[in-house]
């Protein structure tokens, strides 16, 4: 008598949301960035840059607060530039992505200042 198991796979699971509260809109070389996101509490997060060779870098992990937040402060390299950063969250079997992009002005550009949050985010599954 044979006995054949079979795994029956149900719909994927929903992708895990991930939007971005405040990240400046330009950082300078040397200067601090800080990215808040807002997820599922309770979700452990993951902020990656990527490096002038173009390889992300994972710059730090943490765990949303009861509400959802998760932030990340860091230095900014020297390069000017439009680098790629990526948020990435899991909760379970739920997964999500969130990519955007961090510009980086010239050192001798005037008007240092943040603003909110940024337009140039763009979500993905994972």
């Amino acid at each position: 008598m044979t006995l054949a198991l079979g795994v029956v796979a149900g719909p994927p699971p929903e992708p895990l949301p991930i939007t971005i509260v405040s990240m400046p809109s330009m950082a300078y070389p040397g200067g601090a960035a800080t990215l808040i996101a807002r997820t599922v509490p309770g979700s452990s997060c993951a902020l990656s840059v990527s490096d002038a060779s173009g390889r992300m870098q994972v710059l730090g992990s943490t765990t949303a607060d009861i509400q959802g937040i998760v932030m990340w402060t860091w230095q900014v390299g020297t390069a000017p530039g439009r680098w790629p950063i990526r948020v990435t969250c899991a909760a379970g079997v739920r997964r999500g992505r969130l990519d955007a992009f961090l510009v980086v002005a010239p050192a001798n550009a005037a008007g240092h200042g943040e603003a909110g949050p940024t337009s140039r985010a763009r979500r993905t599954s994972a």
